[in-house]
């Protein structure tokens, strides 16, 4: 069967997937995913195929060097991802509160990869680029179970590949790229899955919750809005059950890894907070977070180098935290306006629009937590910038339902037009500030380890 070209139709669901099992609720018209076509998937493949090119392609303009010391490219840690990812005795197995089974996951693909005599640190290529090719597939096929015709799901899908957190994270060793994958497929789910498939729903809402704990928000959310009362209850208590379980097998099996609800790490991660990081010097604004966690995922301003305090002593890194906006010039500040087109109209889409609700909920609900989140969490906001950018261009994508389309497509030309050449310039540009740093340290010319 073709999928429909036009948006969900209220009513158009069966009773078994429409009913929301709370009158609280009755408010959200019941949504009909369009169907897949073996096209959709054909074209999805070919889409995740280009999305994988361009990200070993960036991957191949960081030096290696850089992996070797802390906190350089936007305070990502390297050393310990790759360690993660590569030794099962690593010291470095103690972040699981954070990220709950990244490291068995990670692990044992890179130990599948080294069984047929891939180098680690290829494996670890290769698995990036793997992670960038599912996420953009997948993003492809979200637009599509909206019933979005192709070209549009098309121009949405390059708006996603093209931006600045896609572009930056996915050809970098760190946990980005897994947590960023796993949301996409949830999302993938809540346009294209109906209610019955339960089995579905769970793996999604597992995987939000296997790469990053904060990122189980989109799994809730998007099963509480989507699924009866009773068929909720059942996939959050299977989707966390098998990540407890999976989780206590890491823990065994890998030396340091911790329990994800281990009481020890859960403490220690109120030193990542804004105003406890503030008391030991650094510089925090919440309202900079907040600017820079809506912004960057999908555009960058220019880089800087700078030293700053952390708990561990200065380190001299890359970032864009403090950077104004005026640094973006003309291509980016064109950039910015047609994002902020595309966000206003996708949450007016949202909103207004009754059949787009149980899509547009959940991903506002999503965005909304990490944005305040993430105001009084961490000190680069663009750090975690691939979390966010599937739920923020999905619902900017709800915009093209909206009687605003012809402004919409103008908005998402304009952005894919010139996000790409911004934020891969700006790739470059910290892609090659990071390695006179990791040179300036290896000569004892810049702080850090």
């Amino acid at each position: 069967m073709q999928p429909r070209t036009n948006p969900a139709i209220p009513g158009a669901l069966d009773a078994e997937d429409g009913e929301s099992g709370s009158r609280w609720l009755n408010w959200l018209p019941a949504y009909a995913p369009a169907r897949l076509s073996r096209t959709d998937w054909l074209v999805a493949a070919a889409v995740g195929i280009v999305a994988a090119c361009i990200i070993l392609w960036n991957h191949a303009a960081i030096d290696p060097a850089v992996y070797r010391t802390y906190n350089i490219f936007f305070q990502a840690d390297p050393p310990r991802v790759i360690s993660n990812l590569t030794e099962r005795w690593s010291h470095s197995q103690n972040r699981n509160v954070a990220h709950p089974l990244f490291s068995i996951l990670g692990l044992s693909a890179v130990k599948a990869a080294g069984a047929v005599g891939i180098a680690p640190m290829h494996a670890i290529a290769v698995l990036l680029a793997a992670m960038a090719a599912i996420s953009a597939g997948a993003f492809l096929l979200a637009m599509r179970g909206l019933g979005m015709a192709m070209r549009p799901a098309l121009g949405f899908t390059a708006a996603y590949v093209s931006s600045a957190a896609f572009l930056h994270w996915y050809a970098f060793p760190e946990t980005y790229a897994a947590s960023g994958m796993t949301v996409v497929v949830m999302i993938a789910i809540l346009s294209c899955a109906r209610g019955s498939t339960l089995w579905l729903w769970a793996l999604g809402s597992a995987a939000s919750l296997s790469m990053l704990l904060t990122n189980w928000s989109i799994g809730l959310a998007a099963s509480i809005i989507r699924l009866r009362w009773n068929r909720f209850l059942v996939v959050t208590i299977v989707a966390f059950a098998s990540v407890a379980a999976l989780s206590f097998v890491q823990h065994k099996a890998l030396h340091n890894a911790r329990f994800f609800l281990d009481p020890v790490g859960i403490a220690r991660e109120h030193t990542f907070s804004g105003p406890q990081m503030q008391k030991l010097g650094m510089r925090w604004s919440p309202v900079a977070s907040f600017r820079n966690a809506l912004v960057t995922p999908a555009i960058v301003p220019l880089p800087e180098v700078v030293t700053e305090p952390t708990e561990s002593g200065p380190f001299t890194m890359v970032t864009n935290q403090f950077v104004p906006l005026s640094s973006f010039g003309i291509t980016g500040g064109l950039t910015l306006l047609a994002w902020i087109i595309l966000i206003a109209a996708g949450t007016q889409a949202a909103v207004s629009i009754p059949h787009l609700r149980r899509i547009g909920v959940p991903l506002i609900a999503f965005i909304g937590f990490q944005a305040a989140f993430h105001t009084v969490y961490g000190e680069i906001a663009f750090l975690y910038a691939a979390d966010t950018l599937p739920a923020m261009m999905a619902l900017a994508a709800l915009g093209w339902f909206s009687p605003a389309r012809k402004i919409v497509l103008a908005a998402l030309l304009l952005f894919i037009g010139t996000a790409l050449i911004t934020n891969e310039l700006r790739f470059r540009q910290a892609a090659a500030m990071s390695h006179d740093i990791a040179l300036d340290k290896e000569k004892g010319l810049a702080f850090g380890f």
